[in-house]
């Protein structure tokens, strides 16, 4: 076969190979020029901040619950187990530093952003690496069981 027959077969699949490199390369562009280091959301925050949604929260909480939770949704991988490596911070302590962590937020404000909105404001020296969802993935009850463990740590 001649080298002109061989390039001739590989056009298709070269030029499809071609569209799919500048359409990743596309999307990677616009990802990376849209990307803020401080979240959607990392605005200026109030007192008030997420008050409406913590009061339609649960006012029951069973706090073994949310410690279940904080397990099985593999929170303790990171904010436990792997905190000294410098993967999330250590859950250890955050009932006292919860509310002066992001001032003026309250502690249990701070717990929602940082559970629902973890992009939002980011610890010094720790990445965006919390999965963004887990308001889509917690019922209300989990959420506020969740967020009643944890300020008891």
């Amino acid at each position: 076969m001649s080298t002109s027959t061989r390039m001739k077969n590989l056009g298709l699949p070269a030029l499809v190979v071609l569209v799919l490199l500048i359409v990743f390369g596309a999307v990677f562009l616009f990802e990376l020029l849209s990307f803020t280091p401080d979240g959607a959301g990392g605005g200026v925050v109030t007192a008030d901040s997420y008050r409406a949604e913590l009061v339609a929260l649960p006012d029951v909480t069973d706090i073994g619950h949310g410690e279940a939770l904080f397990e099985s949704y593999g929170c303790a991988a990171c904010h436990d187990s792997a905190a000294s490596t410098g993967v999330a911070p250590s859950m250890t302590g955050i009932s006292e530093r919860a509310g002066e962590r992001r001032p003026p937020l309250p502690a249990d404000a701070y717990l929602y952003e940082s559970v629902v909105h973890p992009a939002d404001y980011l610890v010094e020296s720790y990445s965006n690496v919390m999965p963004q969802n887990f308001r889509d993935r917690m019922t209300d009850q989990e959420l506020a069981d969740v967020i009643a463990y944890l300020q008891t740590r």
